[in-house]
C-alpha cells in the first residue's frame, strides 16, 4: 500500500503527515511532485492552494501534488542529521534522475521547520522557501519506529524481524554488525549462536550484534526487486563506510530466503552463506506495508 496519496488545490486529508508550522500558524504538510524527472519531496501549505517543490534554485508550485498519509497511525518521529548522514529507518521520499533516494526531511529556517528532500550525494536537505531552493546541512529526517537491539551468542529480542528459515526450519533473523567502518546487515541464527555478517566476500561471523526488532507492530513486507532497485518504503538498515544507505534485503538461494544487505551501487543483494558473500541482483526489500 502506498502512503502518498494525490490531492489538488490545498485539499488534504487527516492522516497526513505534518512536518511543520508557518509563522502565522498554518500547517505545512510534507508533499511530493514529479519534476525534471526527479520524483522530489516539499512541503503543501493548505491556505496556499498547493505544494512547493525545491527544485533547480527555485521553490516551484504544484496544485496537484502527492502527500505523505499515515492511515495506520504508524508513530514516525523526526531524527537529528547533518553533512547527508543517513539515520536508520529513514522514509524515502523520492528519487533523483539516476535512482539515488531522496528521504523526507526538514530543516530549521527563520525560526520554522521546513520540510523538504534530503539527498546524501547533496550533503543535506534542500527546502522551499521565499521563492528559493534553500539548503542546509544540519537537518531532521523522517524515520519509521524499527529499533535495532543489541543481542549476543544466538540471543532474540522481543519483537525480532524474521528475514527466513533454513532448511531444518531454524528461524533467520535480520541482523546486522559493524565491520571495517561499514554497519552491515545480515543474519542471526539462534542455533548457531550469533550472527552472520556479508563483507570483504566472506561470512563473517560476530557473538554480539543488532537485531532489527517492530516494538510498535508496524505491518511489514518483502517487495521484489532487481539491479539495485529500491522499492518504496524500503527499510535502511546500514550504511558503508562512505556512508552510502544500505537497505534490509534478502535472495533466494538453494531454495531458502537469505537476508543480507541491498547497496543500490553493488546492483543488488549480498547475503551471507556457506562461508561467503554472495551476489544476487534479484532480490526482495523490507518495506513498511
Amino acid at each position: 500500500m502506498s502512503l502518498w496519496k494525490t490531492f489538488t488545490n490545498g485539499a488534504a486529508p487527516d492522516d497526513a503527515v505534518q512536518g511543520g508550522t508557518e509563522k502565522n500558524g498554518n500547517k505545512v504538510f510534507v508533499a511530493r511532485a514529479e519534476i525534471g524527472e526527479e520524483l522530489t519531496p516539499g512541503k503543501m501549505v493548505k491556505e496556499a492552494g498547493g505544494a512547493f517543490i525545491p527544485w533547480g534554485g527555485k521553490e516551484n508550485s504544484f496544485f496537484t501534488y502527492e502527500l505523505l498519509t499515515n492511515p495506520k497511525d504508524i508513530e514516525l518521529r523526526w531524527e537529528p542529521g547533518q553533512m547527508g548522514s543517513v539515520p536508520d529507518s529513514s522514509v524515502i521520499g523520492g528519487k533523483t534522475k539516476s535512482g539515488e533516494p531522496e528521504f523526507v526531511g526538514r530543516a530549521e529556517h527563520e525560526g520554522i521547520m521546513v520540510p523538504g528532500k534530503m539527498i546524501k550525494s547533496h550533503g543535506g536537505v534542500l527546502f522551499p522557501y521565499g521563492g528559493k531552493e534553500v539548503g542546509a546541512t544540519t537537518y531532521e529526517v523522517l524515520v519509521y519506529p524499527f529499533a535495532w537491539k543489541e543481542a549476543s551468542r544466538g540471543e532474540v529480542p522481543e519483537g525480532a524481524i524474521q528475514g527466513g528459515e533454513e532448511k531444518n526450519g531454524n528461524k533467520v533473523y535480520v541482523a546486522r554488525a559493524e565491520i571495517e567502518g561499514e554497519l552491515t546487515p545480515g543474519k542471526m541464527v539462534k542455533e548457531a549462536g550469533g550472527a552472520f555478517i556479508p563483507w570483504g566476500g566472506k561470512e563473517n561471523s560476530f557473538f554480539t550484534y543488532e537485531v532489527l526488532t517492530n516494538p510498535t507492530g508496524i505491518e511489514v513486507t518483502w517487495v521484489q526487486a532487481s539491479m539495485g532497485e529500491i522499492p518504496p518504503n524500503a527499510v535502511v538498515g546500514g550504511k558503508t563506510s562512505s556512508g552510502e544507505p544500505e537497505f534490509v534485503g534478502r535472495a533466494d538461494h538453494e531454495g531458502i530466503k537469505v537476508p543480507g544487505k541491498m547497496i543500490k551501487s553493488h546492483g543488488g543483494v549480498l547475503f551471507p552463506y556457506g562461508g561467503r558473500e554472495i551476489g544476487a541482483t534479484t532480490y526482495e526489500v523490507l518495506c513498511v506495508a
